[in-house]
């Protein structure tokens, strides 16, 4: 990227809005009822890279979380993804009053935004950016799915 397109980047309004999302399963994408938390390495109070580094207690240290629907197999999946990562498993919050702020993230629209905003410039404007429709049936496709994604995060932002 040379000097006048970071110049341009920089120039582009910052268009944001934050919205709470509440989490979902890592592994099949259903409402999240468990937030598993995972330390690095099998010995984390040793592993200098660890939050968990000298600590006594470790219930509250975290390197790494993941978020599962309870399912058995859904778990199960994702211990062992975290254990091939080279992590341990740490400690398991339920989806109950204490914990339900742990189960809401908040998201940013700015990305998204923009990012369905170039794949329709791409498709819609000439490399000057003057408007003009060229390409093919694809890119059909690309345009009804940046416009899914803007009704998407209108939709989100007047809940």
């Amino acid at each position: 990227m040379d000097k006048t397109q970071k110049v341009k980047e920089m120039q582009k309004p910052k268009i944001t809005a934050t919205y709470q999302v509440e989490m979902s399963c890592d592994s099949c994408a259903e409402r999240a009822i468990k937030k598993h938390t995972y330390l690095l390495g099998d010995d984390p109070r040793r592993e200098k890279r660890s939050n968990a580094f000298g600590k006594d207690s470790c219930v509250w240290c975290s390197d790494r979380e993941a978020a599962s629907c309870g399912k058995l197999e859904c778990v199960a999946h994702l211990n062992q993804h975290m254990k091939k990562l080279g992590y341990s498993q740490n400690t398991t919050f339920d989806r109950i009053k204490p914990y339900e702020h742990m189960f809401w993230g908040t998201e940013t629209v700015e990305t998204a935004l923009f990012e369905a905003m170039e794949e329709l410039e791409s498709i819609l404007c000439d490399p000057e950016g003057k408007a003009c429709f060229r390409g093919s049936g694809g890119d059909l496709e690309i345009a009804n799915g940046a416009f899914k994604e803007l009704k998407n995060l209108r939709d989100r932002m007047h809940e």
